[in-house]
């Protein structure tokens, strides 16, 4: 059987990995920001907007260790709770 202790996930994230994912992602927003400015078509901009805008959210999260990237508390969780 294993260890319950060894089967828990850790989050041991160091600041410089932070940086360089968020300033990463930050960069790639920027240069789908700067794609969608120079598009003609209208969908082209709306679709590229919202993809950098997506791309900044994840570079701000791993910046600040938030979500998708920090501690979440799973106990509330309805399909923990079913298990």
């Amino acid at each position: 059987m294993e260890d319950k202790k060894e089967s828990k996930i850790t989050n041991n994230d160091c600041l410089s990995c932070r940086l360089i994912g968020g300033s990463s992602m930050l960069f790639c927003s920027l240069y789908v920001f700067s794609m969608a400015y120079r598009s003609k078509n209208l969908t082209s901009k709306i679709t590229s907007g919202l993809f950098g805008s997506s791309l900044g959210y994840i570079g701000i999260a791993r910046f600040l260790d938030i979500f998708p990237f920090g501690q979440e508390n799973v106990k509330n969780s309805v399909a923990k709770e079913n298990v």
